[in-house]
This record gives structure tokens, C-alpha cells and sequence, in this order.
């Protein structure tokens, strides 16, 4: 399986919380809360930052999404502001079931946890961790670099290197 690279925006900007038209959030409450179970009350605009979204869709109990993801790609997930930092990854060798469920778990519950690591959730610097991951999993001999991921708000603070720089 080669590799995937998830880089979820922890940043201080996806704490902005959005307004959706009516016909948006009528959809985003349907993919967040498919069966209904612990969503925010109807009849009420949607109060959710763009973090608790990213983690609703990506890291649910269950983590669906990603052991998708998994049964295609050797994850390598990440947070991401000003730096990266690992959030975990599956094996590269074949899996041992029981294993493979409680590393995928472990990143799910990682990035359920993105909001407490506050140290971490300055400015973002899409430009450098973008060049970082080229200089990580480009060119690797044991297998090859499917795609990188990046789950954003898109917005870049950095005053050095832009992502179209990098």
C-alpha cells in the first residue's frame, strides 16, 4: 500500500465558527450527526467551529473515514499550525488485525484531542510543512506517496513561504 499523508489544520483560525444558509446546514447536520444522536438542537443557527466540524467528519467514534482510508493507504497523520507533529500512523508491514484497530483508534482519538493541545494552535505555516512532507515521503524507497490530505480553512499566516512557494 503506499503512502497517505493527513494534514489536519489545528491552527488558531478554525476556531472561527461560521454561519451556514439554511440548505448548508441542513446538510452538514446530516453528515456530522447521520443518525441524529447528539446533535445540536434544530430551530437554532449551528454553532460549531471549523475544527469540531473537521473532527466530527473525519474522526467520529468509529473513525469510518479513516480506516477507509487505511484499507488503501499506509496512513500518516498529522496536526498542523505553525510546525507538524505526528497524530499517529498504521503499519507498513502487514497488520496484525488487533494492532492495526488500536493504531487507527489512537488517531482518532488524537485528532478528538486537537483542541487541548493550545501550545500548538498559533498561526499556520502551510507553505514550510508542505515542503517538510515533500522532504519526508517524495523519493522514499519502500513505497511510493499516494496523495497528501490537507484538511484547512486554507488560511496561511506565515510571513515567510506561501504555499504556492513551497
Amino acid at each position: 500500500r503506499p503512502h497517505l499523508v493527513v494534514l489536519v489544520d489545528a491552527s488558531g483560525s478554525m476556531d472561527e465558527r461560521d454561519r451556514y444558509d439554511a440548505a448548508s446546514e441542513g446538510r452538514l447536520r446530516a453528515a456530522l450527526w447521520p443518525d441524529g444522536a447528539g446533535a445540536p438542537p434544530s430551530g437554532r443557527p449551528l454553532d460549531i467551529t471549523r475544527l469540531d466540524v473537521l473532527k466530527r467528519a473525519l474522526a467520529p467514534e468509529g473513525e469510518t473515514l479513516l480506516r477507509s482510508l487505511d484499507e488503501r493507504f499506509v496512513l500518516h497523520v498529522f496536526g498542523v499550525a505553525s510546525d507538524w507533529w505526528s497524530l499517529g500512523a498504521t503499519r507498513v508491514g502487514v497488520p496484525d488485525e488487533d494492532d492495526e484497530e488500536d493504531r487507527v483508534a489512537g488517531i482518532g482519538r488524537a485528532i478528538r484531542d486537537l483542541g487541548d493541545q493550545s501550545s500548538r494552535r498559533d498561526g499556520t505555516n502551510l507553505g514550510a510543512v508542505l515542503r517538510s512532507v515533500a522532504g519526508e515521503y517524495l523519493g522514499r524507497e519502500d513505497r511510493p506517496l499516494a496523495g497528501v490530505l490537507l484538511l484547512s480553512d486554507g488560511r496561511d499566516t506565515s510571513a515567510d513561504e506561501t504555499p504556492i512557494d513551497a
